[in-house]
Order: C-alpha cells, then structure tokens, then sequence
C-alpha cells in the first residue's frame, strides 16, 4: 500500500491520495441483494440520499461479468420487498443534508416549527435517525451551542455553507 509521511507539526502517516481499492468480485446473487436494497432505499425513501445510492449501484452492477449481470436481472426481477414510505423532503434539501453530513460543513436551514411558523437555524449535523415514516436529524445549533433534533421533512430550505463558522 502507498503510504505517506509528512515531517513536522501536523505531520504524520496517511495513504497515498490517488491510492485505490482493488475491485470487488460480486457474485450475482451478492449483487441482486446489494442492488435491490438500493432499489427498495430509494423507492421507500428510506434513506435521503438517493443519487449517491443508485450511482453505488450502478457501480456494483457494472462491476459483474455479462453472464452474472443477466442473473442479476433475474434475480432483482424476482425479489420484492414492501415497506412503508417516508416522507417527501425536497431534492433540494435531500442534496444540501447529504453534503453537510459527508463533508462535515455547517448547514443554515430554514424549518418549519409549525405549517404558519418558519424559523432560521445554523447547525452542524451530529447524526442521522432513520425511522420507517421519519428521517431525524440530530444536530448543534451553532448559534446556541444547544443540542437539537429536526425532521428532515419539515426542513424548507437547506444550504450549505462554504466556510465553517467558529
């Protein structure tokens, strides 16, 4: 493995930055049941981040041999799986929350405490909760420094910040 060292305050070890993962061998049995949870994630709304979810599968789907990508079909044709659907949240918001939670950025988000009352918050996001009907999001309000919890489906407007406030 390309492994790095960098000298002096702030130094350490750490991986080459252009060092990849070798690829995955998937059998197709494995692939229909990774694809099809990615299917019933998206179509559940089970999680809020559909894009990243469908290009991950697409990735494993493209990783499978041809013969192995027809089984797939089958298989994934085969399954089918009911839940109960979450919530609508807006692409919008859905791409602003995926973002700040990944690349741990301040968010400003504009959240409806009732269906007449909006109300401004900059927060920092700690953690997701995935209920069946909810997603939670549990976060820092970094204007109070208080500990809060939203439903993501009742967030308006979601920005995220390009600089960290202190």
């Amino acid at each position: 493995m390309p492994i790095r060292a960098d000298r002096g305050r702030g130094g350490g070890y750490a991986l080459d930055m252009h060092y990849q993962l070798p690829p995955i061998n998937f059998t197709a049995r494995e692939a229909a049941l990774l694809v099809a949870l990615s299917r019933l994630a998206v179509e559940q709304r089970l999680m809020p981040f559909p894009a990243a979810i469908e290009r991950a599968a697409d990735k494993v789907r493209a990783a499978l041999s041809t013969s192995a990508q027809r089984e797939l079909l089958t298989l994934v044709g085969q399954l089918q799986l009911v839940g109960v659907p979450a919530l609508p949240i807006p692409a919008s918001v859905r791409d602003a929350i995926e973002t700040a939670w990944f690349e741990s950025r301040a968010l400003r988000i504009v959240y409806a405490k009732s269906s007449w009352q909006l109300s401004p918050r900059l927060v920092r996001i700690r953690n997701l909760v995935f209920d069946r009907q909810i997603t939670l999001l549990n976060c820092v309000d970094l204007e109070t420094g208080n500990d809060r919890q939203f439903r993501l489906d009742r967030i308006k407007q979601a920005t995220v910040l390009d600089v960290n406030p202190s």
